[in-house]
């Protein structure tokens, strides 16, 4: 009868400096370079775990004025140098802000900078830390929330104005192992304002290798879960729905703040045949645009 694989939930403090690249430390116990790390308890806040493992009395380096927000989330298999056991760790990937400029020259022997290309060659990284940074510089997830109606026109999709990107339907980074469909209402929530009741529902994904400017310049794979969205008792024709209403007063509260948008304003609902032609869309609307009209179909 064979063991049960070993399970760790971790938390990973990503320090990123454009210029340097990530900042790692050589980790005793692990005979490397790595991220700093701490276990996840049951209830633990990630976020608060990762700026632990930068206060570890051992990590030489102090950062008082560190924060913490989630990055990104990812499994890996691997072998546990520090208990000698194959085991399953669930990253909980934290990007730490380290609240203070960091000189490369003035940083303790063991905390060094090393950018994406020479911490994947360097036989002194830990494997650990070096999947961590293929995920983060080389993938990402995103979760994407359709919302559409049925005009005299045809079809129309609801999509906001992605600073630096053009158009794209509501959507957020998965940075959690928790439900596509909760992340989707986030989505809705994030990037609408609407406060009323959201109905997710998973359709599908797809892959799609572009430019991004993320850690550097270069190519990277993105995977897109499209869920559909429902919004119980709101007509989405009538002028003047909740839907419409908030969109209208997050508008004007960005402009106030100073921002700008496309031609079409903030948000607006544009046609199949637009999505497919306009500049002024996210080149990342063909990849979704098909599972979003086949999840339409489907439902009627």
């Amino acid at each position: 009868m064979s063991e049960q694989l070993r399970h760790k939930t971790v938390a990973v403090a990503v320090i990123y400096d454009p210029n340097h690249g990530f900042l790692l430390w050589n980790n005793p116990r692990w005979g490397g370079y790595a991220f700093p790390m701490r276990h996840l308890e049951p209830g633990d806040r990630p976020e608060q775990a990762a700026l632990g493992a930068v206060a570890e009395r051992d990590f030489p380096l102090s950062l008082p004025n560190a924060a913490a927000r989630p990055l990104e989330c990812l499994g890996a298999f691997g072998y546990s140098e520090g208990v000698r056991v194959d085991t399953y760790y669930d990253y909980h990937v934290i990007e730490v802000d380290p609240g203070q400029t960091l000189d490369p020259a003035a940083l303790h022997p063991d905390v060094r900078f090393f950018t994406y290309d020479r911490l994947q060659a360097a036989s002194i990284v830990t494997w650990s830390t070096r999947v961590i940074a293929t995920s983060l510089v080389e993938s990402q997830e995103v979760v994407v929330a359709v919302i559409w109606r049925r005009t005299a026109a045809g079809l129309e999709f609801l999509l906001v104005d992605k600073p630096g990107h053009g158009y794209f339907f509501p959507s957020i980074r998965r940075k959690t192992h928790g439900p596509l469909e909760a992340m989707a209402d986030q989505a809705v929530r994030f990037d609408t304002a609407y406060v009323g009741t959201v109905v997710a529902e998973y359709e599908g994904d797809d892959v799609d290798v572009h430019d991004s400017t993320r850690f550097n310049a270069r190519q990277r794979r993105y995977r897109y879960y499209v869920c559909a969205i429902q919004l119980p008792g709101v007509d989405l024709q009538q002028a003047g729905n909740p839907l419409a209403e908030t969109l209208n007063d997050f508008e004007a509260a960005q402009q106030a703040r100073g921002r700008t948008f496309g031609t079409r304003g903030y948000a607006d609902w544009f046609a199949v045949a637009e999505m497919k032609q306009s500049p002024e869309m996210s080149t990342q609307v063909a990849s979704v645009l098909p599972i979003a009209i086949a999840a339409i179909e489907k439902g009627g």
